[in-house]
């Protein structure tokens, strides 16, 4: 059975996309790549910089470790699992299936090319960020998943997603915004203007901090004003020129050049807003590790928009040189995050082997 990569997909109606799946083995190619992800990941042991820790929460539940101090959903997902005498690593692995599940199943509605998605998602350190935030992971996960009310306007199922990846990690209330800024037809020229706006601060992290101090102090007194000198104080890094940084923000301008054209399609609009709101918050943010984990919600949508830009391509030609050099890029992409990251993405042991 021959396995292949499709490049001609199939519009659907209001601006969709679809593969075309003319046999079996693209379904079973698709499915396998999930199931190797769940079975490698899912069965690590000690990779990801938390997974002893939660290992530890699992081991000390109901003692030091209480609902009170965890989001319901986990406590009771660790609960049920340490009720029926399973181990710690059982939680690990369907926390981490639960991530993938909500992640592959938006990517094989909504995306044109799987394959490509996965390699973002890859590339982007999203995966590697999922083997240790295995709480917000989940969460992350489930509002990526909560795309679809958004691009369907039903408002109540987006808003009971949300309430439910907040039960697994709180910070999930920070894509609350996301179902109206999503779906506004923005001006370009506020959109450029905003957007060059946010690439000072690649430079200078904590600028957002130091312009909004003085006015917090003024209106809020020192009480709220101290919290952000308690931002302010934290070690920063200045994200600077890399390749990704590089390749991101140029993808980012270009679909602002392109944004008239992206807001004709309602599923265009929101998927395009997503993918520049994504790139705002990780343009200012970055910089600060405590915040930056914020803009997973966000930015984990860049594994939509690629793809879903590349089969908008009319021309079969331009499509498939298009789609080669997203694919050459986001691989060097990965190989270049592998070596700069390695204490972080590897190495890998399983439990199967300890």
């Amino acid at each position: 059975m021959a396995f292949c990569v499709n490049i001609t997909p199939e519009p659907k109606a209001a601006g969709l996309h679809k593969v075309d799946f003319s046999g079996l083995g693209k379904i079973n190619l698709s499915f396998l790549a999930f199931i190797l992800l769940v079975l490698v990941i899912g069965l690590r042991y000690g990779f990801g910089i938390d997974y002893l820790s939660y290992l530890h929460i699992f081991d000390q539940l109901g003692n030091s470790w209480s609902v009170e101090r965890l989001e319901p959903g986990f406590y009771f997902l660790n609960w049920i699992i340490k009720e029926l005498g399973a181990p710690g690593e059982l939680m690990i692995f369907i926390c981490f299936f639960i991530s993938l599940y909500f992640l592959h199943i938006t990517i094989q509605k909504y995306s044109p090319y799987p394959e490509l998605s996965y390699l973002v998602f890859f590339s982007i350190g999203l995966l590697f960020f999922y083997t240790s935030g295995i709480r917000q992971a989940m969460a992350i996960s489930i509002c990526f998943f909560s795309f679809r009310y958004i691009v369907e306007s039903k408002v109540y199922h987006f808003l009971g997603i949300l309430i439910l990846a907040t039960t697994f990690h709180l910070t999930a209330l920070v894509f609350l915004p996301i179902y109206f800024l999503a779906r506004i037809r923005y001006n370009q020229y506020f959109l450029f203007f905003v957007y060059g706006a946010s690439l000072i601060t690649i430079f200078r992290p904590l600028l957002i901090f130091e312009l909004a101090h003085p006015i917090v102090s003024l209106v809020y007194g020192d009480r709220f004003s101290n919290i952000l000198m308690e931002i302010a104080g934290v070690e920063t890094k200045n994200t600077g020129l890399g390749l990704k940084v590089i390749f991101y923000n140029a993808l980012a301008v270009f679909s602002i050049i392109f944004y008239r054209k992206f807001s004709d399609d309602p599923f265009k609009l929101v998927l395009t807003n997503l993918f520049i709101l994504g790139m705002l918050s990780t343009n200012v943010f970055s910089g600060v590790p405590d915040i930056a984990r914020l803009t997973w919600y966000y930015t984990s949508f860049m594994i939509l928009f690629l793809p879903v830009l590349i089969g908008s391509l009319k021309n079969f030609h331009l499509r498939i040189s298009v789609y080669l050099f997203f694919f050459a890029a986001l691989f060097l992409l990965l190989i270049r995050y592998l070596q700069t990251d390695v204490y972080f993405a590897i190495p890998y042991r399983s439990i199967l082997f300890q």
